[in-house]
C-alpha cells in the first residue's frame, strides 16, 4: 500500500492512492440511460470505470441538436442557451482535468496539486457559432470534446474511493464531484429543451403573421389593378 504522508486535508488523489474500497458501491448492473434518469431525479450514483463522458454528453446533447434542427426555422436563436450547455460540458472536463492532475501529483509526490491543477493542460473547448448552431455540429463538437478525458477519468473513476468512505473524511468522492458536474449539465440542457417547443411556437406565429401580410399586399395589388382598368390605365 503506497503510504501517503499525513496532512490535512488529504486530497482527493491520496484518497485514491490508500484503498481498500469501502463506502456505497457502483451498481455495475444500471444502463447508463437509468443511471442518468437517477442523476436527474437526485438519486444516488456512484460512477466507475464504465462511465463514458463522451458518450454521456453525446446522449444529452445529439437529440436536443436534433431537435432544433427538425422544428426551428432559426436554430441560431437558441445560441445564449446552447452556450450554455457548451459552458457546463466545460466545467465537466475541466473537473476531469483537475481530478486527473490531483492523482498525478499524488502519484509523482508533488506538494503542491493546485499548482499542478492550474498547470494541467485542458483539451481547447469548441465555440458556438450561429453556422455550428444552425448546422445543430455543436452537439458532436461537444462529444469529442468530452471524449479528450473520457478514458482517462473512466479510469480514475474506477480505482478513486466510493462515497461515504470513511477515508474521504468528510470530502466528497471523485464520483459525486463528478455527478454533481453532470448535474449542472442536465440543468442547461433541461432549459434548452423547454425553450425550443417556445421557440417553434413563436415561429409558427411568426410565418402565420407573415402569410397574413403577404396575403394583404396581395389584396391590396389586386384592388389597385382593378382600380386602374375601371380608370382605362394599362396595368
Amino acid at each position: 500500500m503506497m503510504k501517503i504522508p499525513r496532512r490535512w486535508p488529504v486530497t482527493e488523489a491520496e484518497v485514491d492512492a490508500l484503498g481498500p474500497y469501502k463506502g456505497r458501491a457502483p451498481d455495475r448492473t444500471l444502463t447508463p440511460e437509468q443511471l442518468r434518469d437517477r442523476r436527474r431525479h437526485a438519486l444516488h450514483v456512484t460512477l466507475c470505470e464504465t462511465f463514458d463522458l463522451s458518450a454521456e454528453v453525446g446522449a444529452i446533447c445529439s437529440p436536443l441538436a436534433k431537435q432544433m434542427t427538425a422544428e426551428l426555422r432559426y436554430p441560431e436563436r437558441m445560441r445564449r442557451l446552447v452556450d450554455d450547455v457548451a459552458m457546463a460540458t466545460e466545467d465537466v472536463v475541466s473537473l476531469a482535468v483537475s481530478l486527473l492532475a490531483d492523482r498525478n501529483a499524488a502519484r509523482d509526490g508533488l506538494r503542491s496539486p493546485r499548482l499542478t491543477r492550474d498547470l494541467a493542460r485542458r483539451p481547447k473547448a469548441p465555440t458556438m457559432t450561429p453556422e455550428v448552431i444552425t448546422s445543430g455540429r455543436w452537439a458532436a463538437d461537444l462529444t469529442e470534446y468530452a471524449g479528450a478525458v473520457a478514458p482517462a477519468l473512466a479510469d480514475l473513476l474506477g480505482r478513486a474511493m466510493w462515497p461515504e468512505n470513511d477515508r474521504l473524511r468528510g470530502q466528497l468522492s471523485a464520483s459525486e464531484r463528478v455527478v454533481t458536474a453532470l448535474r449542472g449539465l442536465d440543468g442547461a440542457a433541461q432549459a434548452l429543451s423547454r425553450q425550443i417547443p417556445r421557440n417553434a411556437t413563436y415561429e409558427a406565429a411568426e410565418r402565420r403573421r407573415d402569410e397574413r401580410q403577404a396575403e394583404r399586399e396581395r389584396a391590396e395589388a389586386a384592388a389597385q389593378r382593378e382600380a386602374l382598368e375601371v380608370l382605362g390605365v394599362a396595368w
